[in-house]
């Protein structure tokens, strides 16, 4: 399986790959799981800071308590639409790191160098004279 990173910055040469194994038309795959990436990337951004206000709002609600100023209740309804806004989020995050799973098992690995490029086994090259076996009667 290929590495999200080195598609990240091999792109072009994955496609020339792609095109050289006479599989150009797994192309949009190779484009599916980078916008699935930046989109991946994207939402756990926003994860994190609905995350960090959720933290963040929950020590001033015990603040409030512990000091009796103010009503919280405001803060806690709030703060449970936020939880259910992040849970929503959680569950899109592992829809997106599925679906980039199985693109990224469907893609094949990269080619050795020293392959050559040929349609079929047709054009292989052959070194050598092929090995004659002793058969026994």
């Amino acid at each position: 399986m290929l590495d999200i990173n080195y598609i990240r910055q091999n792109t072009e040469g994955i496609a020339a790959m792609l095109h050289n194994r006479q599989l150009s038309a797994e192309e949009p795959k190779l484009h599916r799981v980078l916008a699935c990436d930046k989109e991946r990337k994207e939402l756990v951004q926003r994860t994190d800071e609905q995350k960090a206000l959720r933290n963040k709002v929950s020590k001033e609600v015990a603040e409030m308590k512990k000091q009796g100023t103010g009503s919280p209740d405001e803060l806690i309804i709030q703060m449970k639409s936020v939880s259910e806004e992040i849970s929503l989020m959680d569950s899109a995050l592992g829809q997106l790191e599925e679906e980039m799973e199985s693109i990224l098992l469907a893609l094949p690995n990269k080619l050795h160098p020293s392959v050559p490029v040929g349609r079929n086994a047709a054009d292989n090259q052959i070194f050598g004279e092929p090995v004659a076996f002793c058969s026994r009667p």
